[in-house]
């Protein structure tokens, strides 16, 4: 039987080896961290992620879904704090729909422990030092002679990196101007969550901005995201007294967490924040998957939705063509989504940081939630179409746009100025949205 090699044991890559090993393939994985059942240190980015729709349904195929939610988190919505006002809540849903909040290496260690289970060999550090492609062979050994090779190996894969030296696809890894770095709360005194546990929690400071995802220990994941030059940026606000004053004007509410603010800010590192591109993602027997092919911004929490998505639907393919056809037929329909996600996890970005505390777009995000339950039918929610159903990410994004000049022309022509005006007019706003659709 063919040999079929994946070069990256993270959730893409492990649940990639799963569903190849149920299509009763010859699979095997190779990753260059250690073993993340027996090392707990994360090895890379830690931000927590955010499992939605499209990652759970990839789950549920292979009745992995229960177990993951299990130590999950759900957040049913955004919790806004703004400076020296109390917070308050701007639902995802008007279903009451939740994303889960999990931790990388919790998910990581689940998923790695299901590919052993079932006897997938999994050949931890194990770096891919250089591919023959001629004669399909990795690092020289014959150990690593495969028929069929696939990167799963994240944003800066070194399958990727092989494809472009050989000119064979064109790829980029393009930087922002901004970067990130981790900060850990810990559960209260009484082993409680600080904030509300049930929420994505949000401090927009226009040009910057905090984020917070709980974890089932009663802690809190909390992500800041800043420039990295000017006035109020992590090149600018480097010293103990710098960093103080920075969160004491910025961030009062977390005044009580300073010392844990101070001592995780010095001890974390800043990290880029980047996307990546590849041009193609299929050349001969040669795939790319997941953030090897579309890495993105991590402000929808679509990235590892889209990588384990991607895998569902390969897995597709591989009922009705060989593997080889069913990479390039997935490329085919998969490469305009991942660039449509990528356009909206930006655009969520400007939203986060600028937007949730604008008054006319607070007022925009609950009119959209009163269209949905209005017209239950015929309008979801731009967040809805992403997070909560699997519609083609490219229609999503179109969608979007057209919602989005609807909303505007809703509030401009009914000079709507608050929710109660919305079923006070009901009746014209169905017939102006009767005349447009």
């Amino acid at each position: 039987m063919s040999q079929t090699i994946i070069v990256g044991a993270g959730p893409v890559g492990c649940l990639l080896s799963l569903y190849l090993h149920k299509k009763k393939q010859n699979v095997k994985v190779i990753e260059k961290r250690s073993n993340p059942i027996l090392d707990n240190q994360e090895n890379g980015r830690s931000i927590n992620l955010a499992l939605s729709f499209r990652g759970i349904q990839a789950l549920t195929e292979l009745g992995l879904a229960e177990e993951v939610l299990a130590i999950s988190l759900p957040m049913y919505g955004r919790e806004v704090h703004l400076i020296n006002q109390n917070p308050y809540f701007q639902s995802y849903s008007s279903k009451n729909e939740a994303i889960y909040s999990i931790s990388r290496i919790g998910l990581n260690k689940l998923l790695a422990s299901k590919v052993m289970s079932n006897n997938i060999p999994i050949l931890y550090n194990t770096e891919v030092k250089n591919i023959d492609f001629e004669k399909k062979i990795i690092n020289d050994d014959s150990n690593l002679k495969y028929e069929n090779l696939i990167g799963a190996d994240g944003a800066f894969s070194i399958v990727k990196k092989n494809l472009t030296n050989k000119k064979w696809i064109v790829s980029s890894i393009q930087e922002t101007d901004y970067a990130y770095k981790e900060i850990r709360l810990n559960a209260s005194k009484y082993g409680t969550h600080i904030f509300s546990k049930s929420a994505l929690h949000i401090w927009p400071r226009n040009s910057f901005m905090l984020i917070a995802l709980p974890n089932l220990d009663g802690s809190f994941t909390c992500t800041i995201f800043l420039p990295l030059e000017g006035d109020l940026s992590f090149n600018n606000i480097k010293s103990k007294n710098e960093v103080e004053l920075f969160f004491k004007e910025y961030f009062p509410d977390l005044n009580e967490y300073s010392s844990e603010i101070m001592n995780e800010w010095f001890e974390n590192p800043v990290s880029k924040l980047f996307t990546s591109y590849a041009k193609s993602w299929h050349i001969q027997n040669t795939l790319l998957i997941g953030d090897a092919a579309h890495s993105i911004l991590p402000f929808y929490g679509q990235g590892m939705n889209c990588g384990l998505e991607d895998v569902f639907m390969f897995d597709k393919f591989l009922d009705e063509h060989s593997v080889v056809n069913s990479m390039e037929l997935f490329y085919q329909k998969r490469y305009q989504d991942a660039q449509s996600i990528g356009i909206l996890a930006y655009h969520n970005f400007i939203e986060m940081r600028d937007k949730v505390s604008n008054p006319y777009f607070v007022l925009k995000k609950k009119l959209d939630k009163f269209l949905s339950i209005m017209l239950v039918d015929s309008w979801k929610s731009s967040y809805s179409q992403v997070s909560f159903s699997d519609e083609k990410y490219f229609n999503a994004l179109q969608n979007t746009l057209w919602q989005d000049f609807i909303l505007d022309k809703i509030l401009y022509n009914f000079k709507l100025k608050n929710e109660n005006e919305f079923e006070t007019h009901s009746s014209k706003i169905k017939t102006l949205l009767e005349s447009i659709i």
